[in-house]
């Protein structure tokens, strides 16, 4: 499966060739070293605008993960975007940052603010605002942040409420914040 989207990727670049340009190239290949090779070559022959790594599967590991997005980015030229258009979780996504990816898609801030949880700290550790504990916490999310959640003062504790409660608001505060 993985050598047969490699060859339709390639089939897609001569197609396309008259756009490359204003286009991303699709880096594919998945956990296969070669395959991978051969669509960084293939793609490596137009000038595009940039290049999607696509392909790595999401049930990696971290340090699997880490190996192939590193490898796979020193693969493409440094002139070029390297967009990666998902990453499973937050580490994966620090990962690819490190590596060198220059835009990444991802809906981890929507998942984990549907799940009443906010991202704070350095390390990005997990608020579960939907704990007890935060029901009378007046301080904000997160100390010095410059997000308009914690710049407007909402409190751990009223967003608490409003995620027990069901509100749609206590979710798209988390969402901003994240």
């Amino acid at each position: 499966d993985l050598a047969a989207g490699v060859a339709q990727t390639q089939a897609w670049l001569e197609i396309n060739k008259k756009v490359a340009g204003m286009t991303f190239a699709n880096v594919v290949g998945g956990g296969l070293k070669k395959l991978r090779q051969e669509s960084v070559k293939a793609v490596m022959a137009d000038a595009f605008a940039g290049y999607e790594i696509s392909g790595i599967p999401s049930t990696l590991s971290n340090q699997e993960f880490n190996r192939i997005i590193n490898e796979m980015v020193s693969m493409l030229p440094n002139e070029q975007l390297r967009y990666l258009p998902t990453a499973t979780t937050l580490t994966q996504m620090l990962f690819a940052v490190l590596a060198g990816v220059d835009l990444i898609d991802s809906d981890l801030a929507t998942k984990k603010a549907a799940k009443g949880v906010a991202l704070v700290g350095k390390g990005l550790e997990s608020l579960h605002l939907d704990r007890q504990h935060f029901r009378f916490d007046k301080r904000p999310l997160e100390q010095g942040c410059g997000c308009p959640v914690c710049q407007t003062g909402y409190s751990r504790a009223l967003i608490h409420n409003l995620i027990i409660d069901g509100r749609f608001y206590g979710e798209q505060l988390l969402l901003q914040h994240n």
